[in-house]
């Protein structure tokens, strides 16, 4: 159910209260977690800009989780390291557009993230978070609440790192949530990383 990108920014062109959050998991994982990507990856990560250009626009703000902030691998090693994946993933967008990323927030910071994305500043702005796979279904879950939003959040199962879920806030309207969720459709993706040579 993917939202018509020149009907959004036509909406938001015309309604200064429309705020728009795009929620991207990070990429894909080595097995042992390590905090840290694959080379595939790496090469989505390097996907993406063109992407985010294509279907969304240039963000406003970017973000993603602080990568201090330590997570245990329980599908991997089991041991804990500082989370980098979110960070790693969405830094070549970052890079492409000359911005920077605001990684206050740790991962499981739900309620500091959630507040600074109802700042009133973002209320006519276009978010980017990088997030955690889990983590972007409780925040998802967590801003439906906050608007009495019913809709169903479709199953993602942990092999899909296509999956990309826009929210529309209309400001100017009571509680007015609109969920739309996209595929990046990038196809096969190498697992060879970029040359160094």
């Amino acid at each position: 159910m993917a939202c018509n990108t020149a009907t959004a920014e036509a909406e938001k062109t015309s309604n200064d209260e429309l705020q728009r959050i795009i929620l991207v998991r990070h990429a894909e994982k080595p097995d042992d977690g390590l905090g840290n990507l694959t080379c595939q990856g790496l090469n989505r990560a390097l996907l993406l800009p063109d992407y985010i250009q294509r279907e969304f626009n240039k963000p406003d703000y970017i973000f993603a989780p602080n990568p201090s902030i330590k997570t245990c691998e329980l599908h991997g090693d089991g041991e804990c390291y500082s989370y980098v994946r979110p960070l790693v993933t969405i830094a070549p967008t970052a890079i492409q557009y000359g911005m920077p990323i605001n990684t206050q927030y740790g991962w499981n910071d739900f309620e500091g993230i959630l507040d600074e994305l109802f700042l009133d500043k973002y209320r006519n702005a276009d978010l980017l978070l990088a997030w955690e796979h889990i983590s972007i279904e409780v925040l998802v879950t967590l801003i439906k609440h906050r608007f009495d939003n019913v809709d169903p959040i479709p199953e993602w199962p942990n092999s899909d790192y296509d999956t990309v879920f826009e929210l529309i806030i209309d400001w100017s309207k009571p509680r007015d949530l609109t969920i739309n969720v996209h595929k990046q459709q990038f196809g096969d993706i190498s697992t060879e990383c970029p040359s160094t040579k």
